[in-house]
């Protein structure tokens, strides 16, 4: 069932109400955004590169 709504005050989370009008408490949470990574910005330089990832040394430098 989706989540409606986070349930707290004072930015202290203390529960969610479900679409279905169902309360659950807790006493913790975790959200997750996910991400998306956007390497476009990169393909001016000319770095080397395996697939869509950076290639980088054994101290994270990368090839320029």
């Amino acid at each position: 069932m989706p989540i409606k709504e986070f349930l707290g005050e004072d930015h202290h989370m203390n529960g969610v109400e479900l679409e279905d009008g169902t309360v659950i408490e807790l006493e913790a949470g975790l959200i997750s955004m996910g991400s998306k990574y956007h390497p476009d910005y990169l393909d001016k330089f000319n770095l080397e590169k395996q697939d869509e990832n950076l290639v980088t040394d054994k101290i994270q430098q990368l090839s320029i």
